[in-house]
């Protein structure tokens, strides 16, 4: 049982250095409904709750909740790969600054988490919370499609593209545009008479 006891208390340690440890980059690496998401819901709010909220007020010179709080969340980006896991990210970041926001006990928001963590009390806790919700539109979480577009359309110009692009994710576009010119191409090899190959390809 010690070796069981053993991996518990390791994943308990990578949990807790996944929602803390802001000072450095970390990879987490873990199977299919291990906790990964769990995982960085805790981390966004608790970055968005402590060091981020922190570092808000360091750089706006600002103790207005609003401010910061928009400041915070326009700061922390999530990116996944479908549409429903953004959604259920979002969901739940959103949930667990509302279990704040409500007093709830801390490990009943985020499992083994403890306001100490990050020197909060439950009061300033619920008050950044709360704040984080009433700006919680700016939060970016989204599929990586929609990451890479919103950076290109802001620096459309920059990158040579049209403002108006849009990502063919399912690759629909393509498919239209290429029977499109093929449809061009055997129109154009018609106007040739006796062209072998068009007839062949017709």
């Amino acid at each position: 049982m010690s070796g069981a006891s053993d991996w518990r208390d390791q994943d308990s340690r990578a949990r807790k250095l996944a929602r803390a440890e802001f000072g450095k980059p970390l990879l987490l690496a873990a199977g299919a409904g291990s906790g990964k998401t769990a995982a960085l819901v805790a981390r966004i709010a608790v970055w968005c709750l402590g060091p981020g909220w922190e570092r808000a007020g360091d750089q706006l010179g600002s103790t207005d909740a609003r401010a910061r709080a928009r400041y915070v969340l326009e700061r922390c980006v999530a990116v996944t790969f479908t549409e429903k896991a953004a959604t259920e990210m979002e969901d739940r970041i959103g949930a667990a600054l509302a279990g704040f926001a409500a007093r709830r006990a801390a490990s009943e928001v985020l499992p083994e988490f403890t306001l100490a963590e990050i020197g909060l009390g439950p009061e300033e806790a619920a008050d950044r919370a709360a704040a984080l919700l009433d700006a919680f539109e700016h939060l970016r979480i989204g599929t990586l499609h929609a990451f890479c577009a919103r950076l290109l359309r802001e620096h459309a110009l920059d990158s040579g593209l049209h403002p108006a692009f849009e990502i063919d994710a399912d690759e629909t576009a393509l498919a239209r545009a290429c029977r499109e010119q093929v449809g061009l191409g055997i129109a154009a090899a018609y106007g040739a008479p006796g062209d072998p190959h068009a007839l062949a390809l017709a």
